[in-house]
């Protein structure tokens, strides 16, 4: 991208990817987000086992 230049948002990731060691921090990223992305899974299948009841694991999440 020309100096001066607007920045793009259809660009994305492209920008951080092109730096040295974009990838790394990009793979470390997704790493470290995965156990949170699963804690909500996680405690709705909990409930749900303790209970039998997809709807009360449904109401203890929400």
């Amino acid at each position: 991208m020309p100096p001066g230049a607007p920045h793009s948002a259809a660009r994305g990731y492209g920008a951080l990817l092109d730096q040295p060691g974009g990838w790394v921090r990009l793979a470390a990223g997704l790493v470290g987000r995965l156990p949170v992305s699963m804690l909500g899974l996680g405690s709705l299948l909990l409930v749900a086992d303790v209970t039998g009841s997809y709807g009360q694991a449904g109401a203890v999440r929400s």
